[in-house]
């Protein structure tokens, strides 16, 4: 790696500093690259400032300055990450998720006792929801948001959103609202997307659903086991004439064929047997939000994996919906909604190997400086990846 400087350079050139030079982008320029080879070649235990900059000879209150208080927007940065990263992955599926970065303070902007992946329930932890894009070369974060409990609400944090420089529009919102925002961002920028994938957390949300479908975009989401459903047939004029027996997943696949499926894992391949039916959500609140706007009840496809050692009960369930395909075939859709396990591969490397959450994230500006240049190098390091490994592993 130590001798891939001058294409480290010519990248933060293209990402960072794009065309005219303005004032400060040289200097600039040269403390990316230092943040990014700090990123990618130091191995202090942990990538702050102070232990790059010991290590690369450089300045620690420079480095620390770049993401803290230089005036550089990341907006436009993460902009040409997305774009680039999309040209090389050309990725199978978009990932929905999050991820938390834990805190020892209650300063770090965001910070709050909340549910935590990494440790498996309630910690003193940031939040940031992210859309990554999963292709056979890799696994890159296209667009991220941070997480606002309500705690940081101005009625209620009104003393620590100013230290944090936290805009004055930024509130509370659901997660799954801002995978909904970062989506419409990324559409802006005229990406186009494969189907969305995302676990239980933004999938049982019927909203989600219904934005994902709003957008025109396709979609397998992991779901609860008793979501109630319907079975599918031509809907009546009104969502609420066909009151029938909602059931839920189990009930509408008793006796449904199950057939064997396999799939790539990191451990190599896995089979389990799957059922595919189409059904229609029938949910009260589907049928509120179908009834007003008097609209049949959402057509889907329901997807089961059944446990292996108790074969009659679901291992996991997911409603799918692929525009413009009549009759999605159910290994397509295995593998689709598999390959959201790819993102733990990008979240592990942003956080074993480049530092994403060694960061104190004390003000907004600052945490979003820096998850947009640890992006960058894992971006970097999949290109790298992509023009130097023959047998690069699939998502």
């Amino acid at each position: 790696m130590g001798a891939l400087n001058g294409e480290l350079e010519r990248f933060v050139g293209e990402v960072f500093v794009p065309g005219q030079p303005v004032a400060g982008a040289e200097r600039r320029a040269d403390m990316c690259v230092h943040h990014l080879r700090g990123s990618l070649l130091t191995d202090v235990k942990r990538k702050t400032a102070t232990g790059m900059g010991r290590v690369l000879g450089v300045s620690a209150q420079s480095l620390n300055h770049l993401v803290t208080d230089s005036p550089w927007r990341w907006e436009p940065v993460q902009n040409r990450i997305a774009a680039r990263a999309q040209r090389l992955l050309r990725p199978a599926v978009w990932a929905i998720d999050d991820t938390t970065f834990l805190k020892d303070g209650h300063d770090s902007v965001g910070v709050a006792r909340q549910h935590s992946g990494r440790v498996g329930g309630q910690a003193n932890c940031q939040a940031a929801v992210s859309v990554t894009a999963c292709g056979r070369t890799g696994v890159v974060p296209l667009a991220w948001r941070l997480f606002m409990p309500e705690s940081w609400n101005p009625e209620l944090s009104g003393e620590r959103r100013g230290p944090a420089r936290v805009p004055d529009d930024v509130r509370h919102r659901p997660k799954w609202q801002l995978a909904l925002d970062a989506l419409d961002e990324l559409a802006e920028q005229k990406l186009t997307p494969p189907p969305v994938v995302a676990d239980e957390d933004y999938g049982r949300a019927g909203e989600f659903r219904d934005g994902l479908a709003g957008r025109g975009l396709g979609f397998v989401v992991q779901v609860n086991h008793d979501i109630s459903l319907l079975p599918w047939r031509r809907e009546p004029d009104t969502a609420w004439a066909r009151e029938g027996k909602h059931l839920p997943a189990t009930g509408i696949a008793a006796g449904a064929t199950k057939t064997p499926v396999s799939w790539h894992t990191d451990d190599g391949e896995r089979v389990a047997h799957f059922s595919l039916l189409r059904v229609r959500e029938a949910g009260r609140p589907v049928r509120q939000r179908a009834s007003a706007a008097k609209t049949c009840l959402p057509d889907r496809w329901l997807l089961i994996q059944w446990d292996t050692k108790k074969p009659d009960e679901p291992a996991h369930v997911w409603l799918a919906h692929l525009p413009g395909v009549a009759r999605p075939t159910i290994t397509r859709l295995v593998r689709l909604a598999k390959a959201r396990w790819a993102i733990e591969t990008s979240y592990r490397e942003l956080k074993n190997t480049l530092g994403i959450d060694h960061f104190e994230g004390r003000t907004w500006p600052g945490w979003h400086r820096h998850v947009t240049l640890v992006t960058a190098a894992l971006l970097f390091l999949t290109e790298y990846r992509a023009r130097t490994l023959k047998n690069a592993a699939p998502a």
